[in-house]
C-alpha cells in the first residue's frame, strides 16, 4: 500500500504538470514525460536537436544536455554528438567559456551562469555521463577545476560553485573528489538550514548528482521531498520571483519528486527513473561497479 506521502507527491506532480501545462511549458513536460516512460527518448531528441548548430556557444550546450540529463536521455545520439564538439570547444587550460564571458580572473567568489569555474563544472559531468566521454578531456576540466578550488568557494553560499563542483566530482573520479564533496555537502545543508538556499535548489544538486545524499550532509532526499511538498504554491507551480523562474522551478521540483522518492516506491503514478540501476561509467566510457 502506498504510504501518504507518496500519495501526496503524486498528487503534487499531477499539479505542477498541470501548472506546467497552463503556463504552455511544453518542453519541460516533454522532459517529465520521457523521464515518467510516457514519451520515447526519440521524441525529446527531435525537440532540442535545432538548438544544437555549428555555431552554438557552450551555454546552449549546456541546456541541450541539461534536459536530455534530466530525463536520462544521455546516451541519445544528440549527446554523443554534443560530447564530441565540446572535445573541440575546451580551452587549453582545461576549461569551457561563454563567449564574451567572466573567466576566472578575477571575478569574485560568487559563481554565475556564465562563469568558466561553472560551465566547466557542468559540462564535464555532463560529458562523463555520456557514451562518448573522453579521458583526456575529463583530465583537463578535472585539473583547471582542481587549479581554482577553494573552500571558500563553497563557503560563500553560492550555489552555482556548490553545483558545479557536486555535479563534476560526483561523476568524474578525481583525487580531490571526496575532499570536494565533503565541503559541498557540508555547504548546502548550511545554506539550506540558513534559508540561504531553498528545497528546490537544494533539491536539484542532488537530481544533477544522481544521489539521495551528499557525503557530509545530514540533509537527504527524506526530508527534501516533505519540503518541496510544503513549498508547492495552491496553483500546482513553486514560488520564484518571475513566471519564467517560477516554470523552472516548478520543473526543479517535479524532477526531486520523481528521483528523490524512495527506489521502493511503487511505479504507478511516480516511476523510479532509469538511472536508479544504472552502472556508473569510468572516464574512458567503459561500465564499472
Amino acid at each position: 500500500m502506498e504510504t501518504p506521502e507518496g500519495l501526496e507527491a503524486r498528487d503534487a506532480l499531477a499539479r505542477a504538470r498541470a501548472f506546467l501545462g497552463a503556463q504552455g511549458a511544453q518542453s519541460e513536460l516533454l522532459r517529465l514525460e520521457v523521464l515518467l516512460g510516457e514519451r520515447p527518448p526519440t521524441d525529446l531528441e527531435q525537440a532540442l536537436a535545432p538548438w544544437r548548430s555549428p555555431g552554438d556557444d557552450v551555454c546552449v550546450a549546456l541546456g541541450v544536455l541539461e534536459a536530455l540529463a534530466d530525463a536520462e536521455c544521455l546516451r541519445v545520439a544528440l549527446a554523443a554528438e554534443l560530447a564530441q564538439s565540446l572535445q573541440s570547444s575546451q580551452q587549453p587550460d582545461g576549461s569551457w567559456r561563454a563567449p564574451g564571458g567572466p573567466g576566472r580572473e578575477p571575478v569574485g567568489l560568487l559563481l554565475g551562469p556564465r562563469d568558466a569555474l561553472f560551465l566547466t563544472g557542468m559540462l564535464g559531468a555532463f560529458l562523463g555521463r555520456t557514451a562518448r566521454s573522453n579521458a583526456f578531456a575529463l583530465r583537463a576540466a578535472g585539473g583547471f577545476l582542481g587549479r581554482h578550488w577553494s573552500p571558500a568557494l563553497v563557503q560563500s553560499g553560492s550555489w552555482h560553485a556548490i553545483s558545479a563542483y557536486a555535479h563534476f566530482f560526483s561523476n568524474v573520479p578525481h583525487d580531490l573528489g571526496d575532499a570536494v564533496l565533503q565541503w559541498c555537502g557540508r555547504e548546502l545543508e548550511r545554506g539550506f538550514r540558513d534559508g540561504a538556499i531553498d528545497a528546490v535548489w537544494a533539491a536539484r544538486v542532488f537530481t544533477l548528482c544522481d544521489a539521495h545524499a551528499l557525503p557530509g550532509a545530514r540533509l537527504d532526499a527524506r526530508e527534501l521531498v516533505p519540503a518541496l511538498l510544503h513549498a508547492q504554491s495552491v496553483d500546482g507551480g513553486w514560488p520564484a520571483s518571475t513566471t519564467a523562474a517560477r516554470v523552472s522551478n516548478t520543473l526543479w521540483a517535479a524532477l526531486g519528486l520523481v528521483k528523490l522518492r524512495p527506489r521502493s516506491a511503487p511505479r504507478q503514478g511516480l516511476q523510479p527513473p532509469p538511472w536508479q540501476g544504472r552502472l556508473r561509467r569510468s572516464s574512458d566510457g567503459e561500465p564499472r561497479p
